[in-house]
């Protein structure tokens, strides 16, 4: 069997470039077999193939359920409602939600290992809001800021990403909200902040594309999914 294994996940990993690279050595392997001499030879590496396929397919509609499972956990919603999200039917849902039971994969929230919480700067100044671009489009833009270590408060976390990040030193004022993120599960923590010292560039080339200031209303647009006490804020500060 091809069981999903997360440890051997790498951050920063590309799905697409990964089912590319699959559906090559797919390729290779069967024209690899086409062209083997020995008949014998060549049947019986077909029928390995086939059969890793069989359990790839497997693992894949696994995968699927355990994917329909955490979407429901993460959000707290019913099966019904992630089948209209998912745009399934109910019955595809109930057959793939069993595969996981029946697997034993995420059986219950208290299976899933706790999240970081992260905490985001919301830094402003004439009318603009400072923005990150991010490398794996997940989202492709969002604000500064980062996991919260151990014994460290949500501000000082904001101030230490920040720096990292774009080089700027950051005072944190008021808390505007919590959430958990309706995607990622994890609990995130907005600050307001203002600028108070360095030089704006990019320190994480890592994970970033770019750190930019953009106008407020641009965020409509780019940043539509915002979570609304924060688009509350930045629209007290768009014409300040």
């Amino acid at each position: 069997m091809y069981s999903v294994d997360m440890r051997g996940y790498e951050k920063g990993t590309s799905v697409t470039a990964e089912l590319a690279a699959l559906r090559q050595a797919f390729s290779r392997a069967a024209a690899a077999i086409w062209a083997e001499y020995d008949s014998e030879t060549a049947w019986r590496q077909a029928a390995e193939l086939a059969d890793m396929a069989r359990a790839m397919e497997s693992d894949a509609v696994t995968l699927r359920g355990q994917v329909v499972r955490s979407m429901m956990q993460l959000r707290g919603i019913s099966a019904t409602e992630a089948s209209a999200a998912l745009g399934i039917d109910k019955a595809l849902t109930s057959r793939l939600l069993k595969r996981a039971r029946e697997a034993g994969i995420m059986t219950s929230a208290s299976d899933q290992p706790e999240l970081p919480t992260v905490a985001l700067a919301i830094i402003t100044r004439d009318g603009q809001v400072l923005t990150e671009v991010r490398k794996d489009g997940k989202p492709p833009r969002t604000f500064p800021g980062g996991e919260i270590m151990p014994g460290e408060s949500a501000a000082a976390a904001a101030a230490r990403r920040v720096e990292a990040e774009t080089g700027l030193q950051v005072r944190t004022g008021a808390e505007l909200g919590r959430r958990i993120h309706p995607k990622t599960g994890r609990t995130m923590v907005y600050l307001a902040a203002e600028v108070t010292g360095g030089e704006l560039e990019l320190r994480d080339t890592d994970d970033l594309e770019a750190v930019e200031w953009v106008p407020i209303g641009s965020t409509r647009q780019s940043m539509a999914d915002m979570f609304s006490p924060v688009r509350e804020h930045l629209d007290s500060q768009a014409s300040t």
